[in-house]
């Protein structure tokens, strides 16, 4: 599954690395990842969604079927 394309999230691996240490790629951590990344990334640029639990999880859904 491949949410982002940068040195800090790798696309083809089973974790997310992060500076805090690493995060398995499931898609709990990614919808959290995609809700608040700097809950996971402290001074990360990617603003929070803010959005309802319906579209996390449609968005969530769709993510993990790219490959």
């Amino acid at each position: 599954m491949c949410a982002a394309r940068s040195a800090d999230v790798g696309c083809e691996s089973s974790s997310i690395r992060l500076p805090s240490g690493s995060v398995q790629n499931t898609p709990e951590n990614l919808r959290k990842w995609i809700a608040d990344p700097n809950s996971m990334k402290p001074g990360v640029l990617m603003p929070p969604m803010h959005l309802n639990d319906h579209d996390l999880d449609v968005i969530t859904a769709y993510l993990t079927t790219l490959h």
